[in-house]
């Protein structure tokens, strides 16, 4: 030894000369007893690097730091103890700089006084970034964190030689100098500890932040990389359930604004799309960031958002997947450790400590990579749903059509998502062939080329798992299809569920659904069968593998010996290849998944918008409106006729009022249509000079207050609301509403009747003081007589709007004399159109309509004039506008439970007093009284009877079998790894290696190989059986919770629909269902084969080594304390994430059902906000539970290493006692134990966040439910009559609340027609729902030709009553699945209904005819037309007793005339019920029933209660002007 020490030059020699001796002894330092590295390196190098690499980045960020404007921090004592301890560590290096100036050369080698002298400046460099830091408000410095980290590890060995004995080197120090090493190193400790903990913010720091800022923002290195920060979070989860109230706010950048402008840059191909929140200071615009035409590719958009954060995942990725080869060399060590006695004893520690910290580095990256990588996915989802929002706002008509709004739904849920989460597979389709070809290398190092055995199997796998893969792609593509059509009809049945229920079609249109859910089921079991194969494949691909590359090394030649190092190190190898091969096919599945969905996502982004060049301003036109030439189209779909409006020369003047007539289809919306820019031009020019105010025929509000929904938005002025409130009748409103002007209008104004949401809508218009006003007949919603006081004070040449410019759509002829100018329009064409008395003059087509109605008009021309300060007229004629829409206002006074305790006039007072003291009203609202409740969440562990459900709905085979299966698939591999260890032990013994006593066990070669294949055989078999019966299990469950969602949602009862908003219903269908078809079976799956691998790898790790049952047990308490913290955060974070997007796809239906209103106000950037905050709130539980998932997998995987660490060491301390194949078997299951049981805590935690979702289906089959739908011994032919008779009926809407029908006692005899009137409140509507059953009687009983309609079944009750809504609702399909959804008549019975509603002609125009499509919501037809179509189905149900619901108020007065001549003729024979909301409609009744406060007041015919100047009736109809 020493002779080849001569021989071999000192490389080091500048480094010996410094420290007077050798600077390194590799051969002494490795082979010594104790570990030594020798006081020069611990004097130099040690000394040095950590000190150059402060310098090198230290001086920089010191440059950086004074640069900074000047924001002192606080004194805190972290700040101060790391001044302090700075402080002593400079004090000690002085020490020490002096002792070795004062002792000379002679006596202290110059290494001392370089160290000292290094040390010394290197403090001064710290003293001055802690000082700096504080003044420029630098919470923590990171680079001296890092430096006290690695100052600290280098001081290590000198230390430990210090205690030791072994460093000559002190034993010639003075005792006071020596101290000084050792309080340096104590300093070290303090210094790096409090640096984990960050500072204090500057004041001004403070001010900016939010009300709940992330901890992520201040927290220190050391808690942001094992996650610290969410402790807090974790350990208040565990105390209590959390609320939305314990969420950070998100931060500034993952903001959905932030990212909103980021993409308007990438878009624009901006230089740095990636800037912070805090750096661009811009707001999130709503305009279109490209020209129309452009389409930009979003896949490059997305890139330029996405790219630097997918490079630092990247590289965090493949150091994390590098480290993981250094395990099988360390096992490697331990094992060749274990056979060799020779080898010190601390050579085993380090490989125990060596593999315990590279495995712990390993995970950490591994977990910081997850954590941003879900980041970024979410902030891409966020992205692409802003995206779509935006593009909804801007979407054609043509492209809307094309879009139902299901399918943007599941854009925005579904398909955001996939795209967001795809970079992880793109991350893992990039490393893991590198992984699989450094296995392959390594293993070549061990076996040499039989591993090319192996990589041949591998090849001839890959290619069956791509077809597999790729056939996934292609039945996920058709089922996506297929699940946009089913949540498109499921958003059409809960819309129009009150129609669906009056007309018994829930059951038709639910077996529509049930039509569609069957395909996707036929299709998600064929994605199962191939998911389970490919799972098989790959999941036995890395056995696969061993066992060629096995039995090709043992074959290949007698020397060849498979002794435990080789065979358990190719073990290893073999399990680092095992999970790429294993999730390659997974992942190319999800990568092929997000293309499917990134491709319907980029059509709908690249789908046709408005033209925003349509419709501009041009001051040097005199008027406020033009078209001139102008040409429009809706563009119909294939199989349909495109309509048009042609040859249009309009030119309306400031301050004009303009009126639009024609009958129905004319085309009179449409001209609104094109003045907004709703139609495309295709010719011509149209000019609109001024901000524009609409009111749509149909109204639409949003689900806010009442008061919210006239100002919309804008600058509360009390004066200017009073006056508007006054001028459109909505005064006596305000106050018979329970909480005033601040009542809460309910999901699509459903708390309101068809009258009030037209006047408020109107009053939203007048508030907003535009220029030019567009009415598209906003007065047929109201009572003929309350349109008087409307047009009078709002309209007319002397209402309000007087000096605006104003373009009325109208059918009544009454206002006609009164405007400016009338247009008339036929089949799309301007007809005529001059004044009123030009155009009569004429004696065309509108002079001889006049004529018509002349007589009318006449009737209603008698009006008394309203007076604004007489409240007593006023009030009836209110009263006898009840339009009940979906529910009226007695119904809604019983649902807010409220009384309406004022029935008296009120005195005239002061107006301003007045709203002073609606606002009073509305302080005084309580929860009790909203309408739309905020959706509750369950708290604490999921039930037992969840999983029961979901069990129950798996079915006991499916539940049983597969686990069986899993435990033997299990079992066979277990039994393989023991096989092969005892086989690899006794060839150990044969080639002499072993240090232990030959085992008895021996077998061939041959025998080996047999046995080793045929348990792989047994556990691909079993394993595949499992998962295959398993997912069909899962599947199972899933169809048969939808089955019973449906069922259970359309037997719920109307007070369910008005108190939920559809968003949230859907979101059942939608996301919920979604779960358990794709999230749950993969999760099931995982979670029982996963508990099955912990259980076998902790038994065989105690089993193989008994020791380290002592350590493994108490980390197992550990563990399981760990996963209790964390079950309890996470689960509740999933629900709130669960409840916390609804809203956000609730705002979204209501802003695609009021776009062109949202567009006419120029509202879009406001609702574009709207959109971007609820995001950002939905989003708030997602990164808080991305926090608590990495805290838990930190935690644990740490703590699973300490297993290995402990069977290591287990291992080391036996040496001589324990066989090294007993130490590689408990090796190779501890090596796997940590990503297993992390995988088991996860995956329950998935389990029980995702079975949430069976909780909320739950939810809704647990509630309430109506009657049965059918019941025996009703006769086919009932009712044969058609007499109705009430005996001393009472209703209430709720059990705790009072009677709203009260002793209704009275008869309707067969064929009778009866008008029905009443005032506000007096119970008309809810009349109609009690015939109905809508509302089931609280006493008393309705009975229809002697029969209690209590014992007749729902469907058998409302299939033989028709009614006439006032509110006309069309679904998408064709027109004879609108009119006969049940296919009980044939086309002749069509054809005859369609010529009797006189909409005939219009059917036989279309290509398609009776298979005409009809767009969502009826969308391609007029309003007036739908009406007709209505009446088309009461003409074919043929029903005895028919219900009117003022059901031509939308049709010009002409139609009005034959639809009333189709009633009496075709209805002679039926008993009709008119729910009166202009009195002139019952006034040829055969008997008038008039309410008042739930009873009857007075029933006779109408010349009765005429001739009774005390009738109430009587009353009614003076004030209305008809007497």
């Amino acid at each position: 030894m020493a002779s080849t020490a001569v021989e071999i030059p000192d490389p080091f020699q500048s480094l010996s000369a410094i420290c007077r001796e050798p600077f390194w002894n590799g051969t002494r330092s490795w082979a010594s007893e104790e570990p030594e590295i020798g006081a020069c390196m611990e004097r130099t190098v040690l000394v040095w690097v950590p000190c150059l690499l402060l310098w090198a980045f230290g001086l920089p960020r010191l440059a950086q730091l004074r640069r900074r404007p000047s924001d002192p921090g606080p004194w805190t004592p972290p700040l101060g103890l790391k001044v302090f301890f700075t402080a002593i560590m400079l004090a000690t290096a002085v020490i020490q700089l002096a002792w070795a100036a004062a002792a000379g050369e002679e006596r202290v080698p110059p290494a001392e006084f370089i160290a000292g002298a290094v040390l010394l400046a290197t403090y001064i460099l710290c003293m001055v970034l802690i000082l700096m830091g504080r003044r420029k408000s630098e919470q923590n410095s990171e680079i001296l964190l890092l430096y006290w980290l690695f100052s600290l590890i280098c001081n290590l060995p000198q230390i430990y030689a210090f205690f030791n004995g072994s460093n000559g080197r002190i034993q010639g120090v003075p005792y006071a100098v020596a101290v000084t090493f050792v309080v340096q190193f104590l300093c070290n400790v303090a210094l790096f500890l409090v640096s984990c903990f960050k500072d204090a913010p500057a004041a001004r720091k403070e001010l900016d932040a939010s009300v709940k800022p992330s901890p992520l923002l201040r927290a220190s290195l050391s808690s942001r990389l094992f996650f610290w920060w969410a402790t807090p979070l974790v350990w208040r989860g565990w105390r209590r359930p959390l609320t939305s109230d314990d969420l950070w706010d998100i931060e500034p950048r993952n903001s959905a604004s932030t990212l909103a402008v980021q993409w308007d840059d990438a878009v624009n191909r901006g230089k740095r799309p990636n800037l912070p929140e805090y750096k661009t200071q811009r707001k999130a615009r709503y305009e279109r960031v490209t020209t129309p035409g452009n389409k930009v590719s979003i896949l490059a958009c997305i890139w330029r958002l996405a790219r630097a954060a997918f490079f630092g995942s990247l590289g965090l990725y493949s150091v994390s997947e590098g480290l993981r080869f250094l395990t099988p060399r360390l096992l490697s060590l331990i094992i060749k450790f274990t056979e060799e006695d020779e080898e010190p004893v601390w050579h085993g520690y380090l490989y125990a400590v060596s593999l315990f910290l590279s495995c712990s580095a390993s995970s950490l990256l591994k977990n910081i990579y997850s954590f941003r990588m879900s980041v970024l996915s979410t902030r891409v989802k966020s992205v692409l749903m802003t995206a779509v929002y935006r593009k909804a706002l801007s979407l054609s008509g043509t492209a809307r059509r094309n879009a139902s709004l299901g399918e943007i739904v599941n854009l925005m849920s579904v398909d955001a998502q996939v795209v967001g989460r795809v970079f992880g597979p793109i991350c893992s389709l990039l490393i893991s062939p590198v992984i699989i070809v450094f296995s392959i290398i390594f293993l070549w190092q061990e076996l040499g080329a039989s591993v090319l055995a192996g990589v041949t199997v591998l090849a001839l796998l890959m290619p069956l798992t791509s077809f597999l893969a790729n056939r996934i792609k292609v039945l996920q593509q058709a089922n996506m299809e297929f699940r946009d059509r089913r949540v498109k009809i499921m958003n059409e049945i809960v819309s129009g569920i009150k129609v669906l229920k009056l007309y018994a079609w829930e059951g038709a249109f639910s077996s529509m659904v049930d039509k569609i859910r069957k395909k996707e089921m036929n299709l998600l079991q064929k994605v199962a069968f191939c998911r389970a194969l490919n799972s098989f494949l790959s999941g036995t691909s890395p056995y696969t593998v061993a066992l060629a590359t096995f039995t090709t090394y043992l074959l290949a030649s007698p020397e060849n010996i498979l002794d435990v190092e080789k065979a358990f190190v190719s073990v290893s190898l073999f399990n680092i290849m095992k999970l790429p091969i294993c999730r390659l096919p997974i992942i190319i599945s999800d990568v092929i998944q997000a293309i499917v969905a990134f491709k319907r996502i980029e059509k709908f982004i690249h789908a046709e918008e408005l033209d925003p060049t349509a419709v501009c301003q041009d001051h040097s036109e005199a008027n406020a409106i033009v078209i001139r030439g102008g040409k429009f189209t809706w563009a119909g779909d294939e199989g349909q006729a495109s309509w048009e409006l042609n040859d249009i020369n309009l030119e309306v003047g400031h301050g004009k009022l303009v009126a639009v007539v024609g009958c129905v289809g004319a085309g009179k919306s449409s001209l609104i249509s094109a003045l907004l820019g709703e139609m495309r031009k295709t010719k011509g020019k149209v000019v609109v000079n001024g901000s524009v105010a609409y009111v749509s025929q149909q109204a639409w509000l949003q689900n806010a207050t009442l008061r919210d929904n006239i100002i919309w938005s804008q600058p509360f002025d009390e004066k200017r609301y009073r006056q508007v409130v006054t001028a459109c009748a909505l005064q006596q409103d305000l106050d018979m509403l329970p909480g005033g002007d601040m009542t809460e209008v309910g999901e699509k104004g459903i708390n309101l009747s068809g009258g009030q949401k037209q006047r408020v809508s109107l009053a939203r218009a007048v508030y907003s003081a535009a220029d030019i006003f567009l009415f598209d007949d906003p007065l047929s919603s109201v009572d003929a007589h309350v349109g008087r006081f409307i047009f009078d004070n709002v309209i007319g040449s002397k209402g309000i709007l007087k000096n605006k410019t104003r373009l009325l759509v109208t059918h009544a002829v009454t206002f006609l004399p009164r405007v400016d100018e009338v247009i008339v329009l036929k089949d799309g064409q301007m007809v005529e159109k001059g004044s009123y008395n030009e155009l009569v003059a004429k004696q065309g087509d509108f002079a001889n309509f006049v004529q018509r109605h002349q007589n009318e008009d006449a009737e209603e021309d008698t009006e008394s004039e309203l007076k604004l300060s007489s409240p007593g007229p006023y009030y009836h004629q209110v009263s006898s506008e009840s339009h009940k829409s979906s529910v009226d206002n007695e119904r809604w006074l019983s649902l807010l439970s409220a009384k309406n305790n004022n029935n008296e006039k009120e005195d005239k007072e002061d107006e301003k007093e007045k709203l002073r003291s609606m606002a009073d009203a509305a302080g005084k609202t309580t929860t009790k009284q909203k309408l739309v409740q905020e959706e509750k969440s369950e708290t604490g562990k999921v039930s037992r009877h969840v999983y029961l459900t979901y069990g129950k709905s798996m079915g006991l085979l499916y539940a049983v079998v597969p686990l069986v299966f899993i435990v033997l698939g299990q079992t066979s591999l277990v039994s393989s790894n023991v096989w092969l260890s005892k086989y690899s032990f006794s060839s150990a013994g044969e080639s002499g290696d072993a240090n232990t006593t030959t085992s008895n066990f021996v077998v061939t070669r041959e025998v080996f190989l047999l046995g080793y294949g045929a348990f792989g055989v047994a556990q691909a078999l079993f394993l595949f059986l499992g998962t295959l019966s398993l997912m069909q299990g899962c599947l199972r469950a899933s169809r048969v919770l939808h089955q019973r969602l449906l069922q259970s949602v359309v037997r719920l009862p109307m007070s369910f629909f008005d108190t939920n908003p559809s968003g949230r219903i859907i979101n059942r269908f939608s996301k919920e269902i979604s779960i358990l078809d794709i999230n749950l079976p993969d999760i099931v799956c995982t979670s029982f084969d996963r508990f099955v691998q912990v259980v076998a790898t902790i038994v065989m790790i105690i089993v193989a080594l008994p020791a380290a049952g002592f350590f493994v047990a108490p980390i197992m308490v550990l563990y399981y304390l760990v996963q209790m913290f964390y079950i309890a955060s996470s689960r509740q974070l999933k629900r709130i994430e669960s409840v916390s997007r609804s809203p956000v796809y609730s705002h979204f239906s209501e802003t695609l059902q009021g776009v062109s209103i949202i567009r006419a106000f120029k509202k879009q950037q406001e609702f574009y906000e709207e959109s971007l905050r609820k995001i950002d709130f939905s989003l708030e539980s997602v990164y808080t539970n991305y926090a608590v998932n990495r805290w838990a997998q930190g935690n644990l995987e740490i703590i699973g290493h300490l297993i290995t660490f402990a069977t290591a060491l287990v291992g080391v301390v036996g040496r001589g006692h324990v066989g090294a194949s007993l130490v590689g078997l408990a090796l190779s299951y501890a090596l796997s134990v940590t990503g297993v049981l992390e995988f088991l805590v996860r995956i329950t935690a998935d389990m029980e966040a995702n079975i949430v979702s069976v909780e909320r289906i739950n939810d809704y089959l647990e509630r309430e439910q109506e009657a049965a739908w059918t019941s025996e011994g009703v006769l086919a032919a009932w009712p044969q009559e058609g007499r109705v008779s009430f005996r001393n009926f009472q209703m209430r809407y709720r059990p705790d609340l009072d009677l709203i029908l009260k002793g209704i006692t009275c008869s309707f005899e067969p064929a009778e027609k009866v008008g029905i009137v009443g005032r506000t409140g007096a119970g008309k509507s809810s009349l109609t729902l009690a015939l109905f059953r809508l509302i089931e009687g609280a006493g008393g009983e309705i009975d229809i030709d002697k029969v209690n309609i209590a014992n007749v079944g729902l469907h058998d009750l409302r299939g033989r009553i028709s009614i006439l809504p006032q509110d006309p609702v069309l679904f998408s399909g064709t027109l004879r699945i609108n009119l006969d959804p049940l296919g009980a008549c044939s086309d002749a019975d069509l054809w005859n209904a369609l010529e009797l509603a006189h909409l005939a002609d219009y059917v036989r125009e279309q290509p398609l005819g009776l298979s005409h499509v009809v767009d969502e919501g009826g969308a391609n037809i007029s309003v007036g037309q739908r009406q007709l179509v209505c009446l088309a189905r009461a003409l074919l149900r043929k029903s005895r007793i028919l219900v009117l619901d003022e059901a031509t108020a939308a049709v010009d007065l002409e139609t009005d005339d034959l639809i009333q001549a189709t009633i009496r003729s075709q209805f002679a024979h039926c008993t009709v019920l008119t729910i009166a909301h202009r009195l002139n409609t019952i006034m040829d009744s055969d008997r008038v029933l008039v309410l008042d406060q739930g009873k009857i007041a007075e029933f006779a015919p109408p010349a009765v209660l005429l001739a009774d100047p005390d009738s109430v009736f009587y009353g009614m109809a003076k004030d209305a002007g008809l007497v």
